[in-house]
């Protein structure tokens, strides 16, 4: 009976003693990781993309205007005015750029995030694939999360020049409208 007690003891002190290698500093990597994720998906949530996609639009909306009513017209556009609308043109082009790119960032955070989940799913699981180098796939891993971070906060910066010129812009757009709309208006006058 004693034999078999020990038998018992030895057995599950081998098979405890199998969990496999500690990994609870690569653990506290992936769940660090998580947290740059995560703070990437604030940042480009802070983006306000509605308000980008209103402005984009807004600005195309009153490129296609102009332009039509300038033919309309029959007339030409002096420089300032010229170059005040090519500016506001590419305003426009920068804020769809914009709204891509946050979409493409959001886009890639959530598959970094999957990645990421995976990884720690076979850390705790002792199941990592065999050939698997983990100390260069958190390098990998880290590197990405930090491109993305810094991608985001690049964008945030991004977002604010293109409000920041829209809004100065977009003022002596809507003047030019108006006179154009009273040159529309004397026209069919006449």
């Amino acid at each position: 009976m004693k034999k078999h007690l020990v038998y018992v003891i030895a057995a599950s002190s081998l098979l405890f003693s199998c969990g496999g290698p500690d990994r609870t500093a690569e653990l506290k990597t992936v769940d660090s990781l998580n947290q740059v994720l995560n703070a990437t998906d604030s940042i480009i949530a802070s983006l306000d993309l509605d308000d980008v996609k209103k402005r984009g639009d807004e600005v195309a909306n009153n490129r296609k205007y102009i332009q039509f009513n300038v033919n309309m017209l029959k007339d030409t556009l002096d420089f300032n005015t010229a170059l005040m609308l090519t500016e506001y043109r590419e305003a426009g082009k920068f804020f769809d750029k914009i709204k891509n790119e946050a979409q493409h960032v959001d886009r890639s955070v959530d598959s970094a995030r999957v990645s990421l989940n995976n990884l720690k799913h076979d850390l705790e699981n002792n199941s990592l694939a065999e050939g698997i180098d983990l100390n260069a796939s958190l390098a990998n891993e880290r590197a990405q999360a930090a491109e993305m971070k810094a991608y985001a906060e690049n964008l945030q910066v991004m977002v604010k020049a293109a409000v920041a010129s829209h809004d100065t812009l977009a003022p002596k757009v809507n003047a030019y409208v108006k006179l154009m709309n009273e040159k529309l208006a004397a026209q069919k006058q006449k």
